[in-house]
């Protein structure tokens, strides 16, 4: 059984948006310090 785990939409910034599009700064306080 294969599944497609690939991701079509995000929530981001308040909205629904392509999960391509959903994008974050390198310097993100979350991304450095596993917070949030």
């Amino acid at each position: 059984m294969v599944f497609d785990t690939t991701l079509e939409f995000a929530y981001f910034r308040g909205e629904i948006v392509p999960f391509s599009d959903a994008n974050i700064s390198i310097g993100t306080h979350a991304l450095h310090y596993g917070t949030g």
